[in-house]
Formats: C-alpha cells, structure tokens, sequence
C-alpha cells in the first residue's frame, strides 16, 4: 500500500475520532507501543486516565514496560484471553442460547464471553429500542438541534426523514414536549428527561436527587444541598459541561 492511501486513511479515521471525542482519551497520534505491551482497548485507556489523575504521566513509558513484564510474569494473561478467543466457535457450538431479537451469532459469543454484563445491558437495550445503529453517529450521541434533519436508511429503499422542530421546556415531572416532522408530516412525542430529575419550580429537600452528570463512563449524581426550590436549569440534556460552570440554580 502506498504513503497516498495510508494518508488517505489517517485522514478519515481522524475524522470520526472527532465524533467520538468525548468518549475518547487515547492518544491523538498513532503508537506503536501497543505491540510491545499489548493492552486491551479499554485497559489501556482507563490505566492512562489514572496514570495523568495520579500526576505520572511523564512515567507513562515505565507504567507500560511495567504492565508488559507482569502479564508475562503471570503466563502472558492477554495470549491466554487471545487463545479463548480461538476456542469461541467450538464453546457456541456446545451452547444452545438464543437473543430474544435473533439467533446468536459468533460476534454475539466473543461479546458475551469477553464483556458479560455490558453484553446483556446491551441486549436488553436493543430489544426497547431495536438498531440503533441506522441513526447517524452525531444524531445518537447528541441528538438533534431545532431545524435540523436526518435521514434514517431502515432497510434496503427504505429512507425515513426526521427533522426536529421544538423542544419544550421540562414540566415538574420532568417531562418535555419533542415537536418534529416524520416524512414531512407533523408530530409530537412526550418524553422523560433522564439527566434532570426535577424541573424549575419544583420542591427539594436536602439530599433529593436533582441530576445526574455521565463522563469516562461514569455517572455522578448530583443531591440538592439545602430545602428549596428549582429556581433555574442553565444546562440542557446532552449539553457538555467543565469543572466550576453554574448547572442549577436553587431558591431557599
């Protein structure tokens, strides 16, 4: 393959790392010392977050060679993980289990035997919500901005347009009103707010849930500190927000 199409490469998959940006802590440049100390993906970046959270990234080369020489001094655990991985196609062929949505495939096994938990969170979200991978990737993680429309491909000459209008303020309950037009027909949906668990106006007391802030995974919530009331929301769902911003303001 030539330096022209490697580049050609680079360029795309730097683009949709922008997508994924704040699910993203890997470094922005390619390295090759994945092939010396062989992390998992999701090792690699949880062990780095914690490497710069500790103030040792300037040891990250160390704390890599040190992770490499452990792995061997205990057998080589990811050859071992690699090798089960090559017995998954015999192990499915052992097993009688089925999805609810279709028959288990090998991809389904690999997930199942290397991600358990994740695998059937997964599942089970797939089953309320069906494929969401025919939505854009921006669409799903950040949903869509008034006036702007998407173009779902369901299946084969099958095109669904869905453009968002409104979306209304959130009711006490925390509830809001989606204003969008499917096909070009109007629609309305009602739908629970999940990042706020009260709305302006509503009544807390010291310790309520308010909200819940998602990052690296994670969830946080948020608890009211005093008795009072809802008096402000300066953030929507979805919205990023850093260290220090205003979030909620809340009325004695």
């Amino acid at each position: 393959m030539d330096s022209d199409a490697l580049n050609e490469f680079a360029d795309y998959w730097e683009q949709v790392r922008t997508i994924y940006a704040p699910f993203d802590t890997s470094p922005r440049t390619g390295s090759a010392e994945v092939y010396f100390h062989e992390m998992p993906g999701g090792q690699f970046t949880n062990l780095k977050e914690h490497t710069a959270s500790m103030g040792l990234s300037s040891r990250w080369p160390e704390i890599a060679r040190c992770y490499a020489e452990v792995n061997e001094l205990f057998g080589d655990i990811q050859g071992t993980c690699r090798a089960n991985g090559r017995m998954a196609k015999k192990t499915r062929g052992n097993r009688s289990w089925k999805i609810q949505t279709h028959q288990a495939t090998d991809d389904d096994l690999y997930n199942h035997l290397i991600y358990p938990d994740v695998f059937v969170d997964f599942s089970k979200f797939e089953r309320e919500y069906g494929d969401v991978s025919k939505l854009p990737t921006p669409a799903f993680f950040y949903g869509l901005k008034p006036g702007e429309e998407i173009a779902v491909d369901i299946e084969q000459g099958k095109t669904l347009f869905v453009k968002l209008i409104n979306v209304g303020s959130p009711a006490k309950d925390g509830r809001r009103v989606v204003a969008f037009e499917f096909n070009g027909i109007p629609r309305e949906a009602t739908t629970l707010d999940r990042s706020l668990s009260v709305g302006v106006g509503a009544k807390v007391a010291k310790g309520d849930k308010i909200l819940t802030l998602e990052a690296m995974k994670m969830q946080t919530t948020l608890y009211a500190p005093a008795d009072g009331v809802i008096d402000e929301i300066l953030a929507q769902a979805g919205e990023a927000v850093d260290t220090g911003d205003l979030i909620v303001r809340l009325r004695a």
